[in-house]
């Protein structure tokens, strides 16, 4: 079924729709289903009537400002997820905002997963907590040890104020992650909590990641014959950059890996990072700026390029990003260059980029298409790097 995927246009279909494809994989013989919540989707009801059984929480970071207005509006809809009608477990994150506030009130079996072992793990608060210890990457991954403390001490029923105080059962197992980013680490907790919930055996769960593969555009490695490693990420919230530009640093200076967990612009560098990425036109404008902070403080090259600007000028859009990078004397300092042209943005910097450097190309990912004007184009950054490559190389 991974490879019978077909495009609904959102991140979460409306509601018919929804319903239609999951009667139809229902009929198909399919148990369980993965849905991407998005906030839109949760302010408008296209989830009425669904039974959902688990919700997850990842992490919640400015987005869609647009059309919340405000940050507080937006986590406001994220959180009616976790108000479900006869939800059985949550899972949350432990260092998110909205995390911590559900992790203080829950009233039904919660999973809290933290990516740091503080003393918040060994609290009795009923809730299973979740971490990873002796972590280390190892080749574009990660090798770790999965340590979890089980403390089931409150009833499923939410009305049911009585906690039923049980054993509590710590363990450890080592577990190996192929795939970089350690905001992937929390991403792979999240799933890890979700199928032990679900009472799959930690031995399954273990095996499964061992082969598991990001899907396209996030984090997406391209190979190629000039020693750069080059990556393809959605990233497109100042957060989820700066996330993404760490996970890249680590890729090029972490020469002592058990010591290099908060790698830093310029330290220990074998090679330059470099970001393409633009901002999406007719969104969120506030963003923009913190986007150029984000880029010129943990990259070492910057080109600012198109991403869908759709009615906007790129050239606007390019200004109000570079409103958040130092300048001197009004003019971008040398490392920050634009280029209103993405093919040729990219074209640019693999010519200039050199071996042992990193290239992170942000903001559209899997997207095929880039929307200028009242035109949808195609546009695939994996494709057209790969074509770009292949043309240096003749």
């Amino acid at each position: 079924h991974w490879q019978q995927l077909s495009p609904t246009g959102y991140t979460t279909p409306d509601a018919v729709t929804l319903q239609a494809q999951l009667s139809q994989w229902k009929k198909q013989g399919l148990q369980y289903v993965a849905i991407e919540a998005s906030s839109h989707a949760l302010d408008q009801g296209r989830l009425i009537g669904l039974h959902i059984q688990q919700a997850v929480l990842t992490q919640v970071s400015r987005d869609h400002l647009d059309y919340h207005l405000t940050l507080e509006a937006y986590l406001s809809a994220k959180q009616r997820l976790f108000c479900w009608p006869n939800l059985r477990h949550q899972i949350i994150n432990a260092n998110d905002v909205l995390g911590r506030r559900l992790w203080q009130q829950p009233s039904i079996p919660t999973w809290v997963y933290h990516t740091e072992l503080d003393e918040s793990f060994s609290v009795e608060d009923g809730c299973t907590h979740l971490t990873f210890k002796n972590v280390q990457p190892v080749g574009g991954g990660y090798t770790a040890n999965l340590h979890w403390r089980a403390a089931h001490t409150r009833k499923a029923q939410p009305s049911d104020q009585q906690n039923s105080h049980l054993p509590t059962t710590e363990q450890q197992i080592p577990i190996t992650l192929p795939f970089p980013g350690r905001y992937n680490l929390e991403n792979a907790l999240a799933v890890i909590a979700c199928l032990m919930a679900m009472e799959i055996p930690i031995e399954n769960i273990i095996n499964v990641f061992t082969t598991v593969q990001l899907p396209p555009g996030r984090m997406q490695s391209i190979a190629n014959h000039r020693g750069l490693l080059i990556y393809v990420d959605f990233a497109h919230t100042p957060q989820a950059l700066e996330m993404a530009l760490k996970a890249c640093r680590e890729q090029i200076t972490c020469l002592e890996p058990i010591t290099c967990l908060e790698p830093k612009k310029g330290q220990n560098a074998q090679g330059k990072l470099w970001v393409v990425f633009g901002c999406g036109g007719e969104r969120d404008q506030g963003k923009r700026p913190l986007m150029g902070k984000i880029a010129s403080e943990f990259a070492d090259q910057v080109m600012l390029t198109a991403d869908n600007p759709r009615s906007e000028s790129v050239a606007d859009i390019i200004a109000a990003i570079g409103s958040g990078i130092s300048t001197i004397n009004g003019v971008f300092p040398s490392f920050v260059q634009q280029q209103f042209d993405r093919r040729l943005a990219l074209a640019q910097v693999l010519s200039q980029a050199k071996p042992n450097d990193v290239i992170l190309v942000a903001g559209k990912g899997h997207e095929t298409t880039q929307i200028i004007g009242d035109q949808v184009l195609p546009f695939d950054d994996v494709q057209v790097i790969t074509t770009l490559l292949q043309e240096m190389s003749v």
